[in-house]
C-alpha cells in the first residue's frame, strides 16, 4: 500500500511540476484526455494536441530540446521533412548555433505573407542608437551616432513625391553619387550638366534701363572702359569669373542690361542717321537750286 501510495505522489508531483525524465522513450508526468486524445505536461485539461504549461518562476523553461549524439552532426533541435530520410524536402529546422531555415514564406503580424519574410507594421534593425527604422508608413530612418544623429532618410511624401533627407534631417547635406551634393536650398554639381531647358527665377530684371530716368552711359566713357578694364562695366572680368564662378540669373540680366542699353544706342544712332539724311537732302536740295542757278545766268551772259 505504502508503494502504491509513494508511486501516485512521484507522478502528482511530477504533473505539478511539469520536470520529466525520460531514458527510454516514455514520458513520465504527462496527462492524457482519453474523450479527445489531447496530451498534457504540466496540465491536467489539455486543449490542443500537446499543452505544455509551467507555473515556474522567472528562467524558467516552456520547452527544451537538446541533442549532442555523434549520429546527428548537425545537431538539430527541430527539424521537418516532408518524406525520406530526413534530408530531402526539409521544410523547417532550427541547429544548436542558432542557425534556423523556412521553406516558405514568413509573416510577423500577418497569417498571410506574400513574400519570404513579410512585417506587418513597423520594423527596426540594428545594434543599440545605431540602427535602420521602418515605421509602417513609407518613412525609412537611418542612424548611426558616430556619424550624426541621422533622421528621415526616405518618406513618401503627400503628393506622391519621393523624399531624400525629409526636412533637412540630415543637417550635413545630401550626397548623390560622388559629385552631386545638396544642403538645404543649396546644390553644387562638380562636373558637367545637360538640360533641355533651364528656368532661373530672379528679380528685378533689366528693364530699369527704359525708365525715363535712367542715364545712359557716353560711349566715350564705355570705351574709355574697355581700353583700360579689358571688359565691359558692371561685368566682371575674365579673372573674377574663374575664381568666384558666374551667378547664371544675375548675369543674364546684366547680360540683358548692355542689350538693352545697346538697343537705346542703336536708336539714338538710327535717329542721328535720320535727321542726317534730312540734313543732306536739304543740301542737296540746295546744291541742284544753285546749279539750275548758275546755268541761266550762263545761258543770259552768252
Amino acid at each position: 500500500m505504502r508503494k502504491h501510495l509513494f508511486i501516485i505522489g512521484v507522478l502528482v508531483a511530477n504533473i505539478v511540476s511539469a520536470q520529466l525524465f525520460t531514458a527510454n522513450g516514455t514520458i513520465a508526468g504527462a496527462t492524457t484526455n482519453t474523450a479527445t486524445g489531447n496530451v498534457g505536461i504540466g496540465i491536467t485539461t489539455p486543449e490542443s494536441k500537446l499543452s505544455i504549461y509551467n507555473n515556474g518562476g522567472v528562467g524558467s523553461n516552456q520547452l527544451q530540446l537538446t541533442t549532442a549524439h555523434n549520429r546527428n552532426p548537425d545537431r538539430y533541435f527541430m527539424k521537418n521533412t516532408v518524406y525520406g530520410t530526413g534530408s530531402e524536402d526539409v521544410t523547417f529546422f532550427l541547429k544548436h548555433d542558432g542557425q534556423m531555415y523556412v521553406d516558405g514564406n514568413v509573416g510577423i503580424g500577418t497569417q498571410v505573407p506574400q513574400a519570404k519574410l513579410e512585417v506587418k507594421g513597423d520594423f527596426r534593425a540594428g545594434a543599440g542608437n545605431n540602427y535602420l527604422f521602418y515605421n509602417g508608413a513609407a518613412d525609412i530612418i537611418l542612424r548611426y551616432l558616430d556619424r550624426g544623429q541621422g533622421g528621415r532618410a526616405i518618406v513618401h511624401d503627400t503628393g506622391n513625391i519621393l523624399a531624400l533627407n525629409y526636412q533637412n534631417d540630415f543637417t550635413g547635406g545630401t550626397k548623390i553619387g560622388s559629385s552631386f551634393f545638396v544642403n538645404d536650398t543649396n546644390a553644387s554639381l562638380q562636373g558637367k550638366f545637360e538640360a533641355k531647358e533651364i528656368k532661373v527665377t530672379l528679380t528685378p530684371t533689366a528693364d530699369f534701363v527704359f525708365e525715363e530716368n535712367y542715364t545712359l552711359p557716353k560711349l566715350d566713357e564705355v570705351e574709355k572702359h574697355i581700353k583700360e578694364k579689358k571688359h565691359l562695366p558692371e561685368i566682371a572680368s575674365a579673372k573674377e569669373m574663374k575664381k568666384e564662378g558666374v551667378n547664371i540669373g544675375e548675369f543674364q540680366i546684366k547680360l540683358l542690361q548692355k542689350i538693352e542699353e545697346l538697343t537705346l544706342y542703336m536708336i539714338e544712332q538710327n535717329k542721328q542717321i535720320k535727321e542726317d539724311k534730312a540734313a543732306i537732302k536739304i543740301q542737296s536740295e540746295k546744291i541742284t537750286l544753285l546749279e539750275n542757278q548758275l546755268k541761266e545766268l550762263k545761258t543770259k551772259n552768252k
